[in-house]
């Protein structure tokens, strides 16, 4: 399980861009969470799926 020193050295990683996260989708509001769940169950996207409240 990470630590919070882990999940603080991941973030500096991230915003010093030598880490990257693939984005598959970017969904926006509750209203889209349930095609955010399909899409997540069905495979046919690589990549994290974020949902933006």
């Amino acid at each position: 399980m990470l630590k919070n020193l882990d999940c603080y050295v991941i973030l500096q990683l991230i915003e010093a861009k030598k880490l990257t996260v693939p984005i598959a989708k970017v969904y926006h509001g509750l209203n889209e969470v349930g095609q955010a769940q399909a899409n997540l169950e069905s495979g046919t996207f690589s990549g994290k799926h974020v949902v933006v409240l």
